[in-house]
C-alpha cells in the first residue's frame, strides 16, 4: 500500500461518488424540515442557499439551539431522548476495547466508568480521531487507510492506551426526570462536549443523549406517510443471499404492521453485524431500536441463521414494547385506585 503526505490530498479523495448531493436549503426552510432532512440522509449540517447562492449553513447545534426554548423541547425530559441502556467502558480499560464497541455497535458515544459503575467520562469518536496524529510525530510511516479517506499511521497501539488518557472528563450528566432544556445552555457553551449522560441516583449511565437524538426527535414532529426503517450493515455482509434479506424484511414489515396497531412507532433502526468463525461460517448479531410515542423499545439476538436471529429480534422487540406498554397501563390504573381511596378515606 502507498503512501501520501495529508498536505497534498485534495478534499475529493476522501469523497465518494456515489454520495447524495445535500438538499438546497433556503432562508425560509422550516427548522423542522431541516432536522428532517438531518436525520433522513444523516447529515450534521446542510447548505443554505438563496437565488442559487451559498448564503452559509445550519448545523445540528444550530437547531437545537434555536429550538431550545420552543414546545417541542422546552416541556420534555431527558427520557423522552434519551437512547436507553448504553454501552460503556471502564477507565481502566484499553483504548482498544472502547473502540471495538463503538465499531461493533455502530456508537459515535460511549460512557466512561470508574471501578464502581459510575460515570466518570465519555469517549466520542472525536476523542479517538487524536490518536491519527501528524507526520512530525511519527515520519514518513504512515499510510491510508482501506478507504483511502483518512491519513493514519501503520501502527498505533491502541491496546497500550487507557481509556482515561483519551476520555472527555467532567462529563454533562442528567437524570431521567429533567428537563432537556435546562442542560441544553452548558451543552451550547462547551463546545468540546456534544453527549449528555443519563444517570440514576448511583451515577449509573441508564441513557444517553446525542445531537442526533434530538434531532430525531425533533423529526418526528412532522407529519409523514412514509416510516423510516433504517437497516446497517446488512447488504455489506456476502454470506446472506437475497432470499433471505427477503425474508428478513417481511418480518420486519409483519413486526412493524403488529405494532403500528398499539403504537405510533416513529423510526425502526436495525444493524446487522456478521462475525468469522472458523473461516466458512458466520454467526450474526443483529440489535434493533424502536422509538414509538411511548417511548424506546431496544432488542438485541444473535446466532448462526440469520433469518432466524430477524425473527427472534423481532418477536423479542415485540414482546419488550407490548410488556413495557401493559407495565405503563397497570401503573396508571394503580394510581388511579389508590387516589380514588384516598378520596374515601
Amino acid at each position: 500500500m502507498h503512501t501520501r503526505d495529508p498536505e497534498s490530498l485534495k478534499v475529493k479523495t476522501g469523497v465518494k461518488n456515489h454520495l447524495l448531493h445535500p438538499p438546497k436549503i433556503s432562508p425560509d426552510t422550516s427548522l423542522i424540515d431541516v432536522a428532517d432532512y438531518m436525520y433522513r440522509l444523516n447529515y450534521k449540517a446542510l447548505p443554505i442557499f438563496s437565488d442559487g447562492e451559498l448564503k452559509g449553513i445550519v448545523s445540528e447545534q444550530d437547531v437545537i439551539r434555536a429550538l431550545t426554548d420552543s414546545d417541542e423541547i422546552s416541556k420534555k425530559t431527558a427520557r423522552e431522548f434519551m437512547t436507553p441502556m448504553p454501552y460503556s467502558v471502564a477507565q481502566s480499560e484499553c483504548l482498544g476495547k472502547a473502540v471495538a464497541i463503538m465499531r461493533d455497535n455502530n456508537l459515535s458515544r460511549i460512557p466512561v466508568t470508574d471501578v464502581d459503575g459510575k460515570v466518570v467520562g465519555v469517549v466520542e469518536s472525536t476523542d479517538l480521531m487524536r490518536m491519527v496524529v501528524s507526520k512530525e510525530r511519527y515520519g514518513r510511516d504512515e499510510e491510508l487507510s482501506a478507504s483511502g479517506a483518512a491519513y493514519v499511521p501503520k501502527e498505533v497501539a491502541l491496546d497500550g492506551v487507557p481509556v482515561k488518557s483519551v476520555m472527555q472528563e467532567n462529563p454533562l450528566l442528567s437524570n431521567e426526570d429533567d428537563l432537556l432544556k435546562d442542560k441544553l445552555p452548558e451543552l451550547n457553551e462547551r463546545p468540546e462536549i456534544s453527549t449528555i449522560i443519563v444517570v440514576d441516583n448511583n451515577l449509573n449511565a441508564v441513557g444517553i443523549i446525542s445531537p442526533k437524538d434530538i434531532i430525531h426527535h425533533i423529526a418526528a414532529l412532522k407529519e409523514k406517510e412514509v416510516l423510516y426503517i433504517q437497516i446497517s450493515g446488512l447488504e455489506s455482509i456476502d454470506g446472506i443471499d437475497s432470499f433471505q434479506k427477503e425474508e428478513m424484511h417481511k418480518m420486519i414489515d409483519t413486526t412493524v404492521k403488529k405494532l403500528a396497531r398499539v403504537f405510533k412507532i416513529h423510526n425502526i433502526a436495525i444493524h446487522v453485524k456478521a462475525y468469522q468463525t472458523d473461516g466458512t461460517k458466520s454467526k450474526y448479531v443483529m440489535r434493533c431500536r424502536i422509538k414509538t410515542d411511548k417511548g424506546f423499545v431496544s432488542a438485541k439476538e444473535y446466532g448462526w441463521d440469520p433469518v432466524d436471529v430477524s425473527v427472534r429480534l423481532m418477536k423479542d422487540a415485540e414482546r419488550i414494547a407490548i410488556e413495557g406498554a401493559k407495565k405503563k397501563r397497570d401503573l396508571i390504573r394503580r394510581k388511579l385506585h389508590d387516589a380514588k381511596d384516598a378520596e374515601v378515606a
